[in-house]
């Protein structure tokens, strides 16, 4: 499985490295996204998706409040225990993911979110598919997570040669 904790802490990591490109949104959606990461970085995912909600509502055109909204969608459904609340959750951050991919399909992080939604949503091809595509891109800047997500995948299903494979292709990516 995923771990979530270390999903939510390199999640929050990527929305931070995307700060920069916040520049032409308001100050009040810019000052909502970064609550909502703290909110989210602190586990207050309720906050966080509270902060999320009304940054996009201010701007529903910046990829990176898109994707702050389905990490928060998406650290709820982990911890809802409600089949059909999940459920939905998980759509709901799935559609925020690739709403965020449609705005900038070179926003590459997003792909790793989507595929762990997908996975999370019980939609283990789909997400195994967007892990993969995700590793493939020349400009992911992490394909050694990529590949490690791939191998988790793999060993969740009990398919043990293809996860090893891909464990040992993210410590060739990283040897760190």
């Amino acid at each position: 499985m995923i771990r979530p904790a270390a999903v939510l802490r390199l999640a929050a990591a990527l929305l931070l490295s995307g700060l920069p490109a916040l520049a032409q949104s308001s100050a009040d959606a810019e000052m909502r996204f970064s609550t909502g990461v703290m909110h989210l970085r602190e586990g207050r995912i309720d906050l966080a998706l509270e902060e999320f909600k009304k940054a996009v509502k201010e701007d529903a055109k910046n990829p990176y409040f898109q994707k702050g909204l389905g990490l928060a969608y998406s650290a709820k459904a982990t911890r809802v225990s409600d089949p059909k609340s999940r459920d939905e959750l998980w759509k709901q951050a799935i559609a925020s993911f690739r709403r965020a991919l449609e705005l900038n399909p070179y926003y590459v992080d997003v792909r790793n979110d989507l595929a762990a939604a997908l996975i999370g949503s019980g939609d283990r091809d789909a997400g195994k598919k967007e892990f993969l595509t995700a590793y493939s891109d020349p400009t992911n800047p992490t394909p050694e997570v990529s590949a490690r997500n791939l191998g988790q995948a793999f060993l969740d299903e009990k398919n043990y040669p293809e996860a090893i494979n891909w464990y040992r292709t993210s410590l060739n990516r990283n040897k760190d």
